[in-house]
């Protein structure tokens, strides 16, 4: 009875095509995994930028009216100040609350000008999936 014999070279060289491609399989695999899980990331998040969204958008007119009252009492309490001191603590708040008040405006403002949609596509994740090249909105 013949046995057969290969030479060793052939038998090295199959075992490393093997092990290649086991490699390259569970790497392909592990990628998969990554970019499933970060579009379920990404759709969570979306989710909740949308509810963050509704929230501040009920929210802000409230706060911007309080803010435009609390401007309004100390205004009235600035012009019966006693002394230069008060004024000028009365002046700054005044000046702060002036503001916020401004601030709050414009934060609605382009609440209502854009979609939660349009704003969660110009977040940029501070994470390290930041950095990977996938299809989410992250690397945008």
């Amino acid at each position: 009875m013949e046995t057969l014999h290969i030479p060793i070279l052939v038998l090295y060289s199959i075992g490393i095509s093997l092990v290649t491609a086991l490699g390259l399989g569970l790497h392909l695999m592990y990628r998969r995994g990554i970019r499933r899980y970060e579009r379920v990331l990404d759709y969570t998040y979306s989710q909740r930028f949308e509810q963050r969204t509704v929230v501040a958008k009920s929210v802000h007119p409230h706060l911007e009216q309080m803010i435009r009252r609390s401007k309004s009492v100390i205004d009235q309490v600035r012009r019966k100040a006693d002394g230069p001191e008060t004024t000028d603590a009365l002046n700054q708040v005044s000046a702060w609350l002036a503001g916020a008040a401004g601030e709050s405006d414009r934060a609605l403002r382009s609440l209502e000008s854009g979609s939660a949609r349009a704003f969660n596509n110009g977040y940029i994740a501070k994470g390290e999936h930041a950095y990977t090249q996938t299809n989410s909105h992250h690397g945008r």
